[in-house]
């Protein structure tokens, strides 16, 4: 008997001695997912290995159901345990066959901390089945694809059909021009609609003062016309906002109406005085509870209460209401609803 077939006849029989999971469907409102859940409880705590190996087998026995009568869903799991102590259920991403192993939370991963593990073996766990249903021709990523040419219209979110179509037309993936194995974007300056590269919009948001345009994600527009049509209405909002405002409110250059809104609150609430820096460490009573877990030693101050306590109260109507009053009288006196 082989290696492979050992090991594989291990893993089983690791899976085999679990207890049977209760199972149970998610609700969830978005129409193209589905969530089921296997919960474990064994007496005899599990490894993070075992909890790994549960789940890649219900990922690869899902994969295989879903083979075997043709379904387009793609599979994912995602793995939660409970920690005995306090930092109670915590989740792992969630993870495909593509992957090469499933992955489980560890305290360890998530924070500097360089002492023992908080713990490595659990008697509760729950995993996760999500089901994606495929949409647009793209069919599901899997192992089973010989080559990265079989799935790689399906890695760049593209339509499978087309693309293939076009990879066998070209002769082969390094023929292909590089436009079709890149998401297509469009912007509109208000006169001509053009093509736009992620790298141009990358260097924007890293960088927007280095670039010639502004760029603003088009609101309903779906055609070239329409995304004219647009751009020129969201000028005209402009100029009667700014000028009503006295160039107060100017989303040329606060970029949309959510950081323009931030920024207004800000200037308008400059008199707010500050609270006093900290003086010491802040702690939550969850920090608390898991340093002592972990073998920290705490000691609190010995003050009554013990918590941080502002000696003043601030009025919420002081804080917000300068900012509303600046918003409606804006509206009511230029009628544009971006204000």
């Amino acid at each position: 008997m082989g290696t492979r077939s050992k090991e594989k006849k291990k893993k089983k029989a690791i899976i085999n001695a679990l207890p049977k999971p209760k199972l149970k469907q998610i609700p969830i409102k978005q129409q193209n997912i589905s969530l089921l859940q296997f919960s474990y409880s064994s007496k005899d705590p599990v490894s993070t290995a075992t909890i790994q190996q549960a789940a890649k087998t219900i990922l690869q026995n899902a994969n295989a159901k879903i083979d075997d009568g043709n379904l387009a869903y793609q599979p994912e799991v995602m793995a939660t345990v409970l920690f005995d102590k306090s930092i109670g259920w915590q989740s792992g991403k969630f993870s495909g066959l593509e992957d090469d192993e499933v992955d489980v939370y560890r305290f360890e991963d998530q924070y500097e901390y360089n002492g023992k593990p908080l713990q490595t073996t659990y008697s509760t766990f729950n995993i996760t089945l999500k089901l994606v249903a495929n949409a647009g021709g793209s069919s599901k990523r899997s192992k089973k694809h010989p080559t990265p040419e079989e799935f790689e219209g399906s890695k760049l979110g593209l339509n499978d059909c087309l693309w293939y179509c076009l990879r066998d037309l070209h002769s082969g993936v390094k023929y292909m021009p590089s436009a079709i194995n890149k998401p297509f974007l469009q912007g509109c300056d208000g006169v001509t609609v053009f093509p736009l590269s992620r790298e141009t919009l990358s260097k924007f948001w890293m960088k927007p003062k280095s670039c010639k345009h502004i760029y603003r994600q088009a609101e309903k527009a779906t055609s070239a016309q329409e995304m004219l049509a647009e751009h020129r209405a969201l000028e005209a909002d402009i100029k009667i906002l700014k000028d009503a405002s006295k160039g107060f409110v100017n989303l040329y250059r606060q970029l949309n109406e959510t950081k323009s809104a931030l920024f207004i609150f800000a200037k308008l609430n400059r008199l707010l005085v500050p609270p006093p820096k900290l003086g010491q460490l802040e702690s939550t009573h969850f920090d608390i509870k898991v340093a002592r877990d972990i073998g920290l030693n705490i000691e609190l101050l010995p003050c009554q209460p013990n918590a941080l306590l502002f000696p003043t109260r601030v009025p919420a109507a002081s804080i917000f209401k300068p900012f509303v009053d600046y918003i409606f009288d804006l509206r009511q006196q230029t009628q544009c609803p971006r204000a």
